[in-house]
């Protein structure tokens, strides 16, 4: 039991943690959500990636 309401509680803290990022505009039209940050693009992450391996290749090699 203590294990279950252990784990609604930080549910909860962290859907509160998630809703207080979302950037809000009030306009003529409504109301618009708009959630877009460069780290969600998925050529970053794959840049990243592609720079960490080659960081790791180069450094393998001259430990050698």
């Amino acid at each position: 039991m203590k294990r279950i309401s252990s784990f609604l509680a930080l549910a909860f803290l962290s859907f509160s943690a998630i809703a207080q990022d979302l950037d809000i505009d009030i306009g003529k039209d409504g109301i618009s959500i708009d959630t877009n940050e460069w780290y969600e693009n998925p050529i970053v992450w794959v840049a990243a990636v592609l720079v960490l391996i080659l960081i790791v290749l180069l450094s393998r090699r001259t430990a050698k």
